[in-house]
């Protein structure tokens, strides 16, 4: 093994490896066993995201703080153009496909608009690519085009201006759990 230099520290992988355990499908068949007949909600709130993690300070679980910024999630069929109308306040809209890490981000920023801003995405099955650089606040529609070959999936989330401005990332922290270090 090569000598450790001080400037860099060995990263202990092992603690970031959570392990956990389901019934096989021999002895009881799961919904979560088949991931692409879950419903859009299943896939994100039961298969991708972990509930124990919780912000800062261990009183709010990340998905309870994460639920009212959402503004909408569906699957993207590959070849098909899909609609999910959301209201956006200042801040960032986000996109991503929890499946590949694809994802968007635009500003939200500017006088509200009364009629819906049409903001047209185009997905390829590795990537987002936008049409516009920034959306007002206020009703807006994606219009989702997956050029593709497989059905992705988009969660739109809409961070307020208080969290954008954030220098860095709260790290969340999380309960006890079995990890490749235990032993």
């Amino acid at each position: 093994m090569p000598p450790r230099h001080a400037a860099y520290p060995a990263v202990e992988l092992d603690d970031f490896i959570e392990v956990s355990f389901a019934v096989s499908p021999q002895v009881r068949r799961l919904a979560l066993h088949d991931a692409d007949s879950l419903s859009v909600e299943d896939l994100h709130w039961k298969l991708r995201f972990v509930s124990t993690g919780r912000l800062p300070g261990g009183e709010t679980r990340f998905v309870d703080f994460l639920r009212p910024l959402m503004r909408g999630m569906t699957y993207l069929p590959a070849g098909t153009t899909i609609t999910v109308p959301a209201e956006l306040e200042a801040g960032v809209v986000s996109g991503v496909n929890v499946q590949t890490q694809a994802g968007f981000m635009l500003p939200v920023a500017g006088p509200r608009a009364t009629t819906p801003t049409v903001v047209r995405i185009g997905y390829d099955g590795q990537r987002f690519t936008s049409a516009v650089s920034g959306v007002p606040p206020g009703p807006a529609v994606f219009e989702i085009d997956n050029t593709g070959l497989q059905r992705g999936s988009l969660l739109v989330i809409n961070w307020p201006p208080e969290i954008v401005a954030l220098p860095s990332k709260p790290t969340l922290e999380f309960e006890p759990y079995l990890s490749g270090a235990c032993c």
